[in-house]
């Protein structure tokens, strides 16, 4: 069995690295080798040829949305999750609309074709505070302008794509969840609760503390979903929290960073749970090993790993990758025997 993965970043890399253990084979698309995937035994190619590629590959799935549309749909007989999946979350308007019409409960929103029609938009709502965000190939932060007054509007005036219009919440904090599903079964994962900066993930911790009923709520929400979507895969839905009642921010149907605690803290990794939907297999148990710290290390150089290791139950990942500011370099996951320790150990991590 081959499988071919779209997109060749960290996510690849570790869902090649548990397939590999588990007899696989992969294939590798991206626009250039520079990739993680390159220190895996993946066989790479790169877009000018993905005839080649699909003709390699039994299944193929991906690891990243923003794959060129010519190149998704010549996959679509091979794609799991779908190709209908896959392009609604290439445009965050398509996805918030989707959930609308289906009834999930989401931020209120506004569609506009340019910044000058956001601006007016807004202006004529008094839609403020709000989230401008462009609609294609945002990510981490990326696309996203948060207007707090009328003074920073003028930020948005000249921009010239498509825009989303999003409600500011000011959510208590936010969560998510990663659900798998395939023609034999349904398994969630416990909930996470994930600490931003500028709209990158730093850290999260799992279990989220959260009420019976609410954690009861997001799980209906995350199984009514997959089902909806009619998904053969994973997904990873993020919620706003606020008065006891969730909004969904947005989803990632495959591996996602806020979902790497599984690696060491779960029974199945979301890696390993990942191939085993699109390949139906059998789904693996999700439960909770320990409470479980997740820290993503931001454009830094490898840290010294006789620090991180004096950390009880500590794990390191690194992702080969040439470091940039705010660039996720590797992560670092600590099962914890108490609880409260997390943000000790967060602080020590981060100021080093």
């Amino acid at each position: 069995m081959k499988i071919g993965i779209l997109g060749g970043g960290q996510l690849g890399f570790m869902t090649i690295l548990r397939g590999t253990y588990m007899g696989f084979e992969f294939n590798v698309l991206d626009k250039s080798f520079d990739v993680s995937s390159r220190k895996t035994s993946a066989k790479l190619f790169t877009f000018e040829n993905y005839s080649e590629f699909y003709n390699e590959s039994d299944i193929i799935t991906f690891e990243f949305e923003h794959i060129p549309t010519y190149i998704a749909e010549f996959m679509k007989e091979k794609l799991r999750p779908s190709l209908e999946i896959l392009l609604l979350k290439q445009n965050r308007f398509n996805e918030k609309q989707f959930l609308l019409n289906n009834k999930f409960p989401v931020p209120k929103f506004f569609r506009a074709e340019n910044g000058k029609l956001a601006y007016e938009i807004i202006k004529k709502n008094n839609f403020i505070p709000c989230v401008v965000k462009i609609t294609r190939l945002g990510y981490d932060g990326k696309g996203q302008f948060y207007i707090r007054s009328f003074e920073n509007l003028e930020e948005i005036y000249n921009l010239n794509e498509e825009l989303i219009i999003e409600e500011y919440i000011d959510f208590e904090m936010e969560v998510s969840t990663i659900v798998a599903r395939n023609e034999l079964d349904i398994k969630v994962y416990p909930i996470s609760q994930n600490f931003h900066k500028d709209g990158i993930l730093i850290y999260n911790i799992t279990p989220a503390k959260i009420s019976k009923k609410l954690e009861n709520k997001i799980y209906e929400i995350a199984i009514e979903l997959s089902k909806c979507l009619k998904l053969i895969g994973i997904v990873t839905i993020e919620f706003f929290v606020k008065d006891n009642e969730v909004l969904i921010n947005e989803i990632a149907p495959r591996p996602h960073n806020s979902g790497h605690w599984t690696l060491d803290g779960s029974i199945t990794s979301q890696f390993e749970q990942f191939l085993r939907s699109i390949l139906n297999l059998p789904l693996g148990e999700t439960t909770l090993i320990k409470p479980t710290l997740m820290i993503n290390l931001l454009g830094v150089d490898k840290p010294n790993l006789n620090e991180i290791f004096k950390i009880k139950n500590s794990y390191f990942y690194w992702y080969f990758k040439e470091k940039k500011t705010r660039r996720k370099m590797g992560h670092i996951n600590v099962l914890l025997d108490n609880y409260d320790d997390f943000k000790v150990i967060v602080k020590s991590i981060l100021n080093n």
